[in-house]
This record gives structure tokens, C-alpha cells and sequence, in this order.
């Protein structure tokens, strides 16, 4: 539904076949899978990390540290786009001689972050519109024009 929505803007009226319902149950999916990673997700993307440091002979002295400054510059990034980072990095990492940058793991999926940011925010905005119409509707202003005056 929401890339039924791309390029759509609040002046125009919502596409065929988008109801606020059908809204309200997207955007709960879309908010469901934009929560951050679990601990446990956590716990298996250090793993591969270390694994990739292991493969490459990148020398980590404190992994307790290192670990903290990804959770802290990756923390907002949900479970799904953190691991497809990790393993863009693992995939293609040419910086053998250094731990991969928290920036540059985040980088590694920002396309998809902004994607997903963007169809929230069109979800958000056409469930504001189709809410406001149904009100509309309900008190009898069909057409959402105000009468003219005079």
C-alpha cells in the first residue's frame, strides 16, 4: 500500500481502493518492523563481526567498548536492515586492516532506512487525510468544499 502511495501529496485526493483502515493496519506493520534490534539480534551481529575481525587479522582490544559504540551509532536501525549491514560489510569490506566504522555499517543501508522513514510518513499523513474525510462524510459535507458565502 504504501508504494501505492509514492509521489502521492495531501492536495490530492487518496488512490482508488485506499481506505483508512487499510491504512492504520499498514502503518502499525511498517512501525511493528521499524523497532530497533533486540539484544539478541545484537548478540549475532557482534558474533560476525568478530568473526570478520577473526578472518582478516583485525586486532580488537577491547570488544566491550567496540560494542558499545556500534549500539550507540546503529541503535535506532531495526533488526532486519542492521543484519543486511553487517553482511553488505562482511560482503564487501576493503579496509582489512580496521573494524568497519559505525557510520559505515549505517551507510551500507541508508537507501533502505530513508525508504522506509518516507513511506511512514505518506502512511501517517494519507491516514490523517482519509480520517478527515470520513468525518467529512459523517456530518453530511460529501465533497470536503465549504459552501461559498453570500
Amino acid at each position: 500500500m504504501a508504494s501505492r502511495l509514492t509521489g502521492w501529496t495531501p492536495v490530492e485526493p487518496l488512490p482508488p481502493g485506499i481506505t483508512a483502515d487499510g491504512l492504520r493496519q499498514e502503518l502499525a506493520r511498517l512501525e511493528s518492523a521499524a523497532h530497533p534490534a533486540s539484544p539478541e539480534d545484537w548478540a549475532v551481529l557482534i558474533g560476525l563481526l568478530r568473526r570478520l575481525a577473526t578472518a582478516f587479522r583485525i586486532e580488537v582490544d577491547d570488544w566491550a567498548l567496540l560494542t558499545r559504540l556500534y549500539a550507540e551509532g546503529l541503535r535506532d536501525l531495526p533488526a532486519d536492515l542492521l543484519r543486511l549491514a553487517v553482511q553488505r560489510v562482511i560482503g564487501h569490506w576493503a579496509n582489512g586492516y580496521r573494524m568497519p566504522l559505525p557510520g559505515e555499517i549505517r551507510a551500507e543501508v541508508a537507501t533502505e532506512l530513508a525508504e522506509r522513514v518516507g513511506a511512514m510518513a505518506r502512511l501517517r499523513t494519507a491516514a490523517m487525510v482519509a480520517g478527515r474525510m470520513r468525518q467529512r462524510e459523517k456530518s453530511g459535507c460529501v465533497t470536503g468544499r465549504s459552501a461559498p458565502s453570500g
